[in-house]
């Protein structure tokens, strides 16, 4: 019906980007008499008097209506209202602060969460903060993504000039056809266009600088774990040389435990003889660890602070 309405002037994909039961990335398209706009749930068709909302009994839609309400001086907000300003910017800049504002609620929303999460690390590890640091971080990249189509859609519209002056749809309807619109006039609507646009690389540049705090975050665990693995590395390297060592002097005292006749056992002062053995083993034992773990050091294979 819209398409027979305005002659044919809307394609089958600017009716996708606005049907509900479609999946569409935010759009600002320019059409013949018409502004295609899908933002933030919100997906409308823009005329020079009117407009139409699809899924108007979604919370996104309820919630923008409130606000092109107010914007077009509806219901009791004509006092607020920019008598200067034509239907079509009044209905976009609706959309455009609703779109704007539901960004901004839910960066507000995660972003304590999110730092929050950061200031636990790396002094505290455990399977918790790390799940939470992942959940966080993939609603952050959600939320990039969103941003970054938003910004996307704004940005070429605003790479543009002929869209942007065909967006003026009450001056055209108004025109009498024998002069045609400059192009590169447009200075209202870039002004309006740029005004949200700034607030949206704003958004973009704070979710930027979380990326990077998480990144850097993870670099510091990554770099936590790692000399955690290396310490655990020594210390089996540590235990690995004392029992080599306690082997050898195994080795010692099971020759002396043999049945075997030693003179030495068969006199009065074998006790001495005994103890000295002993000493002797374990000193060797000590000995050979000391030995081992200098020459480790040495070639760069272990510290002796753990």
């Amino acid at each position: 019906a819209l398409r027979w309405n305005l002659r044919n002037a809307l394609q089958p994909r600017d009716i996708r980007q606005v049907d509900p039961a479609f999946s569409a990335k935010p759009a600002l398209w320019v059409r013949t008499g018409a502004i295609v706009v899908s933002l933030e749930g919100v997906r409308a068709i823009i005329f020079h008097d009117k407009m139409y909302v699809f899924d108007p009994e979604s919370e996104p839609v309820e919630k923008a209506g409130k606000i092109i309400r107010e914007r077009i001086g509806f219901k009791g907000g004509a006092e607020s209202v920019d008598f200067f300003m034509p239907f079509e910017f009044k209905a976009l800049e609706g959309i455009l602060i609703h779109a704007i504002t539901a960004l901004e609620r839910e960066y507000v929303l995660f972003e304590p969460d999110l730092q929050r999460s950061l200031n636990h690390f790396p002094t505290k590890l455990t399977t918790v903060l790390l799940e939470e640091l992942r959940e966080n971080k993939q609603r952050l990249n959600h939320f990039r993504s969103r941003l970054h189509n938003v910004q996307k859609a704004l940005m070429d519209l605003l790479d543009d000039d002929e869209d942007m002056s065909n967006m003026y749809l009450t001056e055209l309807v108004r025109a009498t056809g024998e002069k045609k619109r400059d192009p590169m006039d447009h200075e209202d609507v870039e002004m309006l266009i740029e005004a949200y646009m700034q607030m949206v690389d704003d958004l973009v540049t704070k979710a930027d600088l979380l990326d990077t705090a998480v990144d850097d975050t993870e670099d510091l665990v990554m770099i936590h774990l790692d000399t955690l693995r290396n310490k655990l590395l020594m210390l089996d390297l540590a235990t690995s040389v004392f029992a080599m060592a306690l082997a050898m002097g195994t080795v010692l005292a099971g020759i002396f435990g043999m049945n075997l006749e030693i003179p030495a056992f068969e006199s009065g002062t074998s006790h001495w003889f005994f103890g000295g053995v002993s000493i002797a083993i374990l000193m060797l034992v000590f000995g050979v660890t000391i030995v081992a773990l200098a020459y480790l050091q040495r070639v760069d294979l272990f510290q002796w602070r753990l």
